[in-house]
Formats: structure tokens, sequence, C-alpha cells
């Protein structure tokens, strides 16, 4: 990794002193040159001379008022806006009408820990509320002309709602923990057997569904899609859950594009089948790179 010329390594992976001596021994024996060393340690200085930090070492506690600010919202808001693809909109059922009596399903939908993902509130994200915060369901509930229903479990009476908004997903990590298959061996290429439920409970009960995944990167939801009338992968939106909704009932468009193809089955990820474009060719992608409908498509 020096020698490719990393300058400035930030994390390391498992056992940092492990790291550290194995670079010292790398120089120690002359797989890393001193002079290797020195360039690397001469660019890391003269940056931190060029933005003062010798002068300045500290944060502008000054600043601080500002964090969280809103014009600094609007922009997390529209980045949300921007960011959402929509998979599918079978007889137009997107934008939802403003009078529609709308139930929000899942834990999801009203949690923004679980929508801000990892890297964010803390390392790996956290699974509760915080403050400032705002998520689908509130997002939903603004915007909404009647009281709009939140059915956390799947086991809420529906009867007098005509949309049911099914927000699933995955739980928030980052880097290695959250490998499928890796350390926490608890991430899978499929949604959960209880998110899978709960678009099963709604599709059954014949109320018209729109699904909003929530994760950080594309999972086989190929029978959900079958199931829902429309399908919107919403990544991990952050703090402002209500760009989604003002997305949702088209105070804005759509104008996400998929950065990467959707795969159509597990086995797609297996022989390297699965890349950024499908490297395979006899492999077809359930949704190409670059895919990603509109209102107007």
């Amino acid at each position: 990794m020096i020698n490719a010329g990393v300058d400035v390594v930030m994390a390391v992976e498992g056992d940092f002193n492990m790291y550290v001596e194995g670079v010292l021994n790398g120089v120690l024996s002359g797989v890393i040159s001193q002079e290797r060393i020195d360039d690397a340690v001469r660019r890391v200085l003269k940056q931190k001379f060029r933005i003062g930090l010798f002068d300045n070492p500290f944060p502008d506690v000054t600043l601080i008022p500002k964090i969280g600010i809103q014009a600094h919202r609007d922009v997390a808001r529209q980045a949300v806006r921007e960011s959402l693809v929509l998979l599918k909109n079978e007889n137009n059922i997107l934008p939802l009408k403003k009078d529609a009596r709308i139930v929000v399903v899942g834990e999801f939908g009203n949690n923004s820990g679980l929508q801000s993902g990892g890297w964010t509130v803390n390392w790996q994200g956290m699974t509760e509320n915080y403050a400032g915060a705002t998520t689908l369901l509130e997002g939903i509930r603004k915007i909404s002309a009647h009281e709009v229903l939140y059915d956390p479990t799947g086991a809420a009476d529906s009867d007098q709602v005509g949309v049911a908004v099914i927000v699933v997903g995955e739980t928030p990590y980052a880097e290695f923990m959250g490998d499928i298959g890796g350390v926490m061996n608890k991430y899978q290429h499929t949604l959960t057997e209880e998110h899978q439920k709960l678009i099963e409970t709604y599709h059954v009960k014949g109320l018209k569904t729109v699904v909003v995944l929530i994760s950080g990167r594309p999972l086989v939801v190929t029978k959900q899609l079958e199931q829902a009338d429309a399908f919107v992968a919403a990544w991990f939106p952050g703090s402002e859950g209500d760009g989604i909704a003002e997305v949702l009932f088209g105070d804005s468009d759509f104008k996400g594009k998929l950065p990467h193809s959707w795969p159509a089955s597990v086995e797609d990820y297996e022989g390297k089948k699965y890349g950024p474009n499908f490297w395979d060719p006899s492999t077809k992608p359930l949704f190409p790179f670059g895919f990603g409908l509109t209102y107007h498509s």
C-alpha cells in the first residue's frame, strides 16, 4: 500500500499495531525505502502548512451554531430528492394524491437512525431516532390532507386506507462490518424474512403498494417488485426523510439513475457475473446501469 503511493492510511482493518509494526519492519528490511516515507511525510506536512494547521490547529468554534441550519438541511433534502431511483410505477400509482388514505408500514418508515446508514451519527450508524431529523412518515404527514396511519409491524387494521407505503431495507453499516457473509454475519443479498412478509401481507390485502427500499446497495427484490405497484430505491437518505415524501407526492420528479446494474437473483452474485454493468454478457440484469423512471417516462 505504501509503495503503491498511499501517503495517509486512514483506517486499518484488523490489528492496528500489527500494521504499524509491519510498516516499520518493511522500512528496516528495505522493502519500503526511507525515501518513500520521507516523500509521503513531506506531502502531508506541505498540505498542513498550506491550510494553516500549525498556526490554527483547532476547529473554529464560532461555526458550531451553523451545524444543522436550515440552509444546509435544504441542500441535504435536495440531495435526497435527486438520488431517488424509481424502478417501477405500475398504472401511475405515483405520484400519490394528497387526499389519498395512506398507511406507512414498517419501522424503517419512522426511524431516522435506520434511514441514515453508517458514517453518520456514529461510525456504524444507529438504529434509534435522533434529534433534528425527519422521517418519511413525518414527511408524508406534512403533505397528506388526511390522517396517516402508521403500522410498524404489519398487523394494523388498514381497512380504511387505499395506499400502503411500505418501507424496508438494511440496518446501518460501514466498511467491512456490512459485508455480506462477513464478520457480523447479519447481512444478505435479499430482504429479511420479516420485511418480505410486510410486503406480502399488504399485497395479499389487495391494497395499492409503494415499496421504498432503504439500503446501501442493490438487493435481490425480484419477487417484491412483482408484488408492488411502485418501487423506489432510496439508498440511505440521511436526516431528511421528508425529501422522499416530496417526490412521492409529485412536488418534485424522480431524477436518480442507477449507479450500478441491479441483480435479478442471488445466483447473479456468483462466478463474477455481477459487476457495475454485469461483466458477464450471458447474465441479464433486472435493471441495467443508468436505469431510472420518471413521472414522464
